[in-house]
């Protein structure tokens, strides 16, 4: 029985209950022509100084204004002049990607909480949960408690409930087959777990749980 788990350990099972045992998270460094790696779940080349474009699109998300006049080109520049990008991850980012989650209905959603003062960004969180509810086949049915730690990327209320939102970098192939399917099983746990924490942590329903693929540029529903 493990002391504790982050929701990468849960969502490393998934993976690899999907693919197989060596396979990494979608946001871990990787080498080019890697065969260990299935192309689903991978995002783009590697950069240097060890840092992926999935961890950098995510800390991007992190501190992007949400405005509607928004200038991606100007904001990547304002990251730079901080720090918190260098010109070589810069020109990496998906500029017309974000340009499109901008300009869509979820991110009018989002100005809307943001301008009530109900939009959080980076939830750190820690939640007992029973056993058999991370892993019946392993654990049983073992009401013992397991802390699970995690970050949401995103969320907001709406209505008076919550809306989870979880950004994700995986590359999906032209004509793959049902790639919204595919991310909603591997990621569906995560996004639970984030419902419950979100839930202890405000106090009010989840309404939605949603997926926002940057590959496939729209947001996913998971139930």
């Amino acid at each position: 029985m493990p002391v504790k788990l982050s929701v990468s350990d849960l969502k490393h099972q998934m993976i690899e209950e999907e693919f197989g045992e060596n396979v990494f998270e979608e946001t871990r460094e990787f080498l080019p022509g890697d065969k260990t790696l299935p192309d689903f779940l991978k995002t783009e080349e590697k950069l240097s100084r060890g840092t992926d474009y999935g961890t950098l699109v995510h800390k991007c998300m992190q501190f992007m204004p949400m405005g509607i006049n928004t200038d991606v080109k100007e904001f990547l520049a304002d990251m730079q002049a901080k720090k918190r990008l260098t010109a070589e991850e810069a020109a990496k980012m998906p500029v017309s990607k974000f340009v499109t989650f901008l300009k869509s209905p979820l991110a009018e959603r989002i100005r809307k909480a943001e301008e009530e003062g109900r939009f959080y960004r980076e939830k750190q969180f820690m939640i007992l949960i029973n056993a058999k509810d991370i892993n019946a086949d392993k654990y049983g049915e073992s009401e013992k408690k397991v802390p699970v730690q995690g970050v949401i990327d995103a969320m907001f209320i709406e209505d008076g409930e919550i809306v989870i939102l979880d950004y994700k970098t995986d590359r999906v192939e032209e004509g793959a087959e049902d790639p919204e399917g595919r991310l909603v099983k591997l990621y569906k746990m995560q996004l639970d777990l984030y419902a419950q924490a979100a839930e202890r942590l405000l106090g009010l329903k989840v309404k939605e749980k949603l997926l926002y693929s940057f590959s496939l540029e729209k947001e996913i529903r998971v139930v």
